[in-house]
C-alpha cells in the first residue's frame, strides 16, 4: 500500500492529474483517487466493484486510462491510495501533473447563472473573475472579445428596474448589461447591447437599466484584478 498527496504551490492553483498510460491487475489490485488532501476527502470513484484480494469498491484498474483528475477541493490537493497483493505486477502508469487556477463555472456564457428566481439581492461570493477564460465573440453594439468575465442572466416579469455591482473593484472592472431573446442564447453574437446613462459599454464597477416585462437579459461582469463578490437586484423587475 502507498498513499501520497499532490498540492500546489500557488494557493489559487488546483491539481490537475492526466493519465498517459496505466495499467493496473484488473479486479486484485486498485488505485483510490481522492478529491483532497487525504484519505478522508470525497473518492473519486471508478464505480467498480470490491477487488477480488477485496480492497474496497470505487477503485481504477485495468488497462483503460481513467480521469483526468481535477481537485475542487479548497486546498487544491489530489490524493491517490494505490493498493495490491503480492502476487502479480504490472506496469503501473504515467501522467502529467498540472497546477492552474480554475475558471469561475459561468465564465461562459452558456453557463450564465440565472437570478430570475433566486431571492433578491442576489450575491455570488468571492468569483475568482481574474480567472475567467476569454470572450471569443462580440454582442451587438458592444465588443467584449478578448476580455475574461463572467454571465449571469434574468428574465423581467414587468416593466422596471435592474442593477448590478462588484463589491471589490481591482484592475480592470466592468458589468454590463444586455438584452437577449430568451436565457437560452447560443453565444454572445445573440445578444444585443442598449445604451443607458447608467449601462454603458465603458469600464465601470457598477450598471443599472430599465427593464421591460417579458424581456430576457444577460449581465457581463469581468475584474481582472482580483476576486469579488457579485451582487445583481432584480427585485425591482419581479
Amino acid at each position: 500500500e502507498i498513499t501520497w498527496t499532490i498540492s500546489p504551490d500557488d494557493p489559487d492553483d488546483y491539481v490537475t492529474v492526466i493519465f498517459t498510460e496505466f495499467d493496473v491487475e484488473a479486479t486484485w489490485d486498485a488505485l483510490y483517487v481522492f478529491d483532497g488532501p487525504d484519505t478522508s476527502s470525497p473518492l473519486i470513484s471508478s464505480g467498480n466493484p470490491p477487488t477480488n484480494r477485496g480492497f474496497p469498491a470505487g477503485g481504477w484498474d485495468g488497462t483503460t486510462i481513467p480521469g483526468p483528475f481535477s481537485s475542487t477541493h479548497p486546498t487544491g490537493a489530489l490524493t491517490f491510495r494505490f493498493l495490491s497483493d503480492s502476487s502479480v505486477t504490472n506496469p503501473g502508469w504515467v501522467a502529467d501533473v498540472v497546477c492552474l487556477p480554475v475558471p469561475p463555472p459561468n465564465d461562459l456564457i452558456q453557463n450564465a447563472i440565472s437570478v430570475t428566481n433566486e431571492p433578491q439581492a442576489y450575491t455570488d461570493s468571492a468569483v475568482r473573475l481574474q480567472y475567467a477564460t476569454n470572450e471569443l465573440l462580440n454582442p451587438e453594439g458592444c465588443a467584449i472579445a478578448g476580455t475574461n468575465g463572467v454571465w449571469y442572466s434574468f428574465t423581467a416579469s414587468i416593466d422596471g428596474t435592474a442593477q448590478a455591482s462588484i463589491t471589490t473593484p481591482a484592475g480592470t472592472s466592468a458589468v454590463i448589461f444586455y438584452e437577449s431573446p430568451n436565457e437560452n442564447v447560443g453565444d454572445e453574437t445573440d445578444l444585443t447591447f442598449n445604451f443607458e446613462s447608467t449601462n454603458q459599454c465603458a469600464p465601470g464597477v457598477a450598471s443599472s437599466i430599465t427593464t421591460t416585462a417579458g424581456q430576457s437579459y444577460y449581465i457581463f461582469v469581468l475584474n481582472t484584478g482580483g476576486p469579488s463578490d457579485v451582487v445583481i437586484d432584480i427585485s425591482g423587475s419581479l
